[in-house]
């Protein structure tokens, strides 16, 4: 197990060349994750925006990479499984956050969930964004 966290720790640290110690290395190499994964996201909720009945409820100023939505008339489950069928990966439900789904209006349903790595593709984000867009056309 340890040598598997010292590879993973190697890896990040391999993504930049920016400092001298291996922390350093690994310090810019999480900030260009960030930065890459939050750009993704922009592109998702630019597209998101644009789709009908969707609610976006993560627009914090400062978040990770995740976002949560409802669609107005469809079941957060139906949308997860129409997302599944077109390849893409979204959970839902209310993720143990009862009180804060209740104080958004979602309820035990929740809503539908998902996140952004460093290894997903600008491609994958605007596929998403399509995806979504068929799975509420569906009804």
């Amino acid at each position: 197990m340890l040598a598997g966290a010292t590879a993973a720790i190697n890896y990040i640290a391999g993504l930049s060349e920016a400092g001298e110690t291996r922390r350093e290395r690994i310090v810019s190499a999480m900030v260009a994750m960030d930065e890459y994964e939050l750009e993704l996201r922009e592109v998702i909720e630019r597209g998101i925006t644009a789709l009908p009945g969707v609610t976006c409820y993560s627009r914090a100023k400062r978040r990770t990479s995740t976002l949560l939505i409802s669609v107005e008339g469809i079941e957060p489950i139906t949308i997860e499984t129409r997302l599944r069928e077109r390849g893409f990966l979204a959970q839902a439900g209310h993720f143990y956050a009862l009180e804060v789904c209740n104080a958004l209006g979602l309820g035990m349903m929740g809503g539908v969930r998902f996140g952004l790595a460093p290894y997903n593709t600008l491609e994958e984000a605007e596929g998403l964004v399509t995806a979504l867009a068929g799975a509420i056309a569906e009804g």
